[in-house]
């Protein structure tokens, strides 16, 4: 982006008022609204410093506001004490201890209840337990994945050296058989066994770590982002009231894996501080079929419907007809994260699901900042699909160019950047420092929070996100954002999802390289082609032909993290051809990669009896028989089939250049399978002598 900003093709004039109604019963009042900005343009630190002392329960209150003696480490509240599952249970104990505080539902059916009160006597017995098994301020836990093979990744990890590790706690959710370890690990059920259920809160500085959580970072290494007590709670619980006008007879779901920041803040911190009463469940949206999320609305009650753009596209893919089968009409809010939403699937959501009454609240945020950002707010600012409109009060968002000079041409696109310090922003990366200045200041000389994102902000003043500044696109001499292309093939009546990576190329430096998700079944051949060629006509017409796709591959799905996030470096080395050396540990579903590549795809089943094998044959064979039907053990069993796809692979691979020939044959004839079958070669002994390696690798001692 040294040269020039990024351009917007990108054109979408709709405009969505709250209706007069939802403004009159709103919690949070516009001209409420429009004091809090202007008291947090004047001081705000001043303004967060009031909010933390009237939002939050302290112990011993602060006297600092703002600490930037040692900027961009800010500290806030520094000197102040207090306890954040107080400030989440104890608190409402007087005034809302039969309140219900979770709803939940497995994905089996059934479910349970908890009060407030109960949730408190709960989370003592765990605490207390805690305490009898050693565990004191400043230890962490470490949690993440499905109950079985969590337990297994756990054991995995621990085997390869983290002596750190001294307990491991384990709750009984599926049955089956387990591997314990005596002495290190515990049943919960007979940890909290006998244990009382008092406990007396913990108390800590305002700066104290509340968790880590780890995120991917540009190179793919994971980052430790590390969030402190007080100044996460106050976002937390503020932007939930705001964003989301939650009030005390609402059902509030966020659909988020509770692992994920998204869980974190709205599932449990934000809801339980502001009282509310919260939905979780387990499952998948489409277990045990496609009404499931609508059938989980009606059953609860729920009036605020919280979930990600990839989940909504998914469901529209189902049509119309399921949700119709339910009653949604105690729904009065919905809301999307994750991922810019796309114009045509924030339609459906709004006609289909919010039966044009509801707003949409469309947030963005990130894992470092803690908590939203930038939304509609509901009761004051109207809605534009595909925007998340304008920052909340206290947040100073601008878009600047590669020196740092503000954009100011409506429809600009440039960096994304935060330029004042906000409680909820991230303290560091645990245990890097340097990688925290690196990655989040150092672009700007420690003047801005870099984002990451691009962005742009149109003449009204709302901000649109046009992708990940490492995704924008250099074709020809323009710098296009990934996330307008996207949306412009889903707007496509046969389009369910799509996702637009970078490619080189020989004259215009980069090519755009679009993977494509249908609602119909998946041509081939003839028809295949001539669908490819109406959707690259399409793109053209809907924004530019500099936007149109040099290469369309159509797939049947999408590599996703099991949170939801499409793997888009993922997708990027595969169009460009190259070696995959990314962590795949998260990839929903391993099978999908042949079919990407240009092959067919590995039905999920088999990849994971093969992985499981990998694993742990001897002690894995139970549990695969056990987790699949009946119908499904013979496929885990065979070796033989195995070894027949795996011929059925290399066939394909082999076969896949004389489908290419009438294209490349010319330049590059069969020197390029030699060469690509020499590098398979070549990988899958590096491969096997890995697995060598680390089958007889010691503990180290390393974490």
């Amino acid at each position: 982006m040294a040269q020039k900003d990024i351009q917007s093709v990108l054109q979408e004039d709709r405009v969505f008022p709250p209706s007069a109604q939802f403004r009159k019963d709103a919690a949070l009042q516009e001209t409420e609204l429009q004091a809090m900005y202007a008291k947090a343009e004047h001081d705000y630190v001043g303004f967060w410093a009031d909010l933390a002392r009237a939002e939050i329960e302290w112990r011993r209150p602060f006297t600092v506001s703002l600490d930037d003696s040692r900027a961009p480490n800010y500290r806030w509240f520094a000197d102040g004490q207090l306890n954040v599952s107080y400030n989440c249970l104890d608190v409402h104990l007087r005034e809302r201890g039969e309140k219900i505080a979770i709803l939940a539902e497995g994905e089996p059916g059934g479910g349970r209840r908890l009060t407030y009160a109960e949730l408190h006597r709960e989370v003592c017995r765990f605490a207390n337990a805690l305490k009898g098994l050693g565990v004191a301020r400043g230890d962490r836990g470490w949690r993440g994945g499905h109950p079985i093979e969590l337990k297994r990744a756990v054991d995995k990890a621990l085997a390869d050296g983290c002596p750190t590790v001294q307990n491991v706690i384990v709750y009984a959710r599926m049955g089956g058989d387990c591997p314990m370890r005596a002495g290190r690990d515990h049943w919960w059920q007979d940890a909290v066994s006998g244990k009382s259920a008092i406990c007396e809160p913990e108390w800590v500085d305002a700066e104290h770590p509340l968790f880590l959580l780890y995120t991917s970072g540009s190179t793919g290494k994971p980052k430790g982002i590390q969030h402190s007590s007080a100044g996460y709670l106050l976002n937390a619980k503020t932007s939930t009231r705001w964003a989301f006008d939650l009030k005390d007879n609402d059902v509030f779901w966020c659909t988020a894996d509770v692992g994920w920041v998204t869980g974190h803040t709205y599932v449990v911190y934000g809801p339980l501080a502001a009282g509310g009463t919260i939905l979780m469940y387990e499952g998948a949206p489409t277990f045990p079929d496609g009404g499931r999320f609508w059938k989980i609305c009606e059953a609860h009650g729920v009036t605020i419907l919280y979930t990600a753009p990839t989940a909504i596209r998914a469901l529209m893919k189902l049509g119309d007809a399921i949700p119709a089968k339910y009653d949604l009409r105690k729904l009065r809010l919905l809301g999307t994260v994750g991922e810019p939403i796309n114009p045509e699937a924030w339609m459906w959501y709004h006609k289909v699901i919010g039966a044009e009454r509801c707003p949409i609240v469309d947030t963005w945020w990130q894992t470092e900042t803690g908590a939203t950002m930038m939304a509609p707010l509901p009761s004051a600012t109207p809605a534009k699909p595909g925007s998340c409109a304008k920052p909340l009060p206290g947040i100073f968002v601008d878009i600047v160019d590669d020196e740092g000079r503000p954009v100011e041409t409506p429809d600009a696109g440039g960096y994304l950047v935060i330029k004042r310090p906000w409680p909820s922003m991230l303290r560091t990366i645990w245990g890097d420092n340097e990688r925290y200045l690196r990655t989040y200041w150092e672009k700007f000389q420690n003047r801005y929070y870099v984002a990451g994102d691009s962005a742009r902000r149109d003449k009204d003043g709302y901000y649109w996100i046009m992708g990940r500044i490492d995704d924008v696109l250099n074709v020809a001499g323009h710098r296009l954002g990934t996330m307008e292309i996207e949306s412009a093939l889903v707007a496509h009546r046969l389009v369910a999802e799509s996702a637009v990576v970078s490619k080189p190329h020989e004259i215009k430096g980069e090519s755009v390289f679009a993977y494509v998700v249908l609602n119909v079944p998946r041509p081939e051949g003839a028809a295949a082609k001539s669908l490819i060629e109406e959707l690259r006509s399409w793109v053209g017409e809907q924004l530019s032909p500099i936007a149109k796709p040099d290469e369309i591959r159509l797939t049947d799905n999408l590599p996703k993290t099991r949170s939801g996030k499409i793997m888009r470096r993922l997708l990027r080395s595969i169009a460009r051809g190259e070696e995959i050396t990314q962590d795949m540990s998260t990839l929903e579903n391993p099978g999908i990669l042949e079919q990407l590549r240009g092959g067919a795809a590995v039905p999920p089943v088999v990849k994971r009896a093969a992985s499981a094998k990998r694993a742990a044959p001897a002690k894995r064979a139970a549990p695969a028989k056990r987790a699949a039907p009946v119908k499904r053990t013979a496929p885990v069993k065979r070796t033989a089939p195995a070894k027949r796809a795996a011929r059925s692979k290399r066939a394909t691979a082999a076969a896949r250049p004389k489908a290419k020939k009438a294209k490349v044959a010319a330049r590059r004839g069969k020197r390029i399978t030699r060469v690509k079958q020499a590098k398979r070669k070549v990988a899958a002994v590096k491969s096997r002598r890995a697995t060598v390696k680390a089958v007889h690798r010691k503990p180290r001692g390393k974490k």
